[in-house]
């Protein structure tokens, strides 16, 4: 997958190779078993907006599920070492991108080891918003 640049706003979208596909989804249904999940609400208002986040000995991966009637814009900044982001070229660790989440879509990132030999850090911030700009 890559980000296109549009308005400021990075969008999400897939490769449609069948291999791109079986690993996206493997590695969403794993980081889904094994991840660690967390239901983000606003104001006490659940917005049915689920962050799935699993480690693993080849790196990391981080699933946003929308589960909303609107779509979201989520910003993160990633900093780390000895990772490699999967797969986008223009995607640089430490800076911020803002990508949009359709209703009822997901949205996968993943951190890749760059050397298994070396230790790996990583550090992970994000922040939504409802594009309607009620949250």
């Amino acid at each position: 997958f890559f980000f296109q640049a549009e308005d400021g706003i990075r969008d999400f979208c897939l490769s449609r190779g069948l291999g791109d596909v079986y690993k996206r989804q493997t590695l969403i249904s794993k980081c889904k078993e094994d991840g660690k999940v967390w239901q983000r609400t606003y104001e006490g208002e659940d917005i049915e907006l689920y962050d799935y986040t699993w480690e693993h000995k080849t790196g990391v991966c981080f699933v946003v599920e929308n589960q909303t009637s609107d779509t979201v814009v989520q910003c993160i900044k990633i900093e780390g070492e000895n990772f490699e982001v999967d797969r986008p070229a223009d995607f640089v660790l430490g800076e911020e991108y803002y990508m949009r989440i359709g209703p009822k879509q997901d949205l996968l990132l993943s951190l890749e080891v760059a050397d298994q030999s070396k230790p790996t850090k990583f550090t992970f911030q994000q922040t939504f918003v409802l594009e309607s700009g009620r949250i």
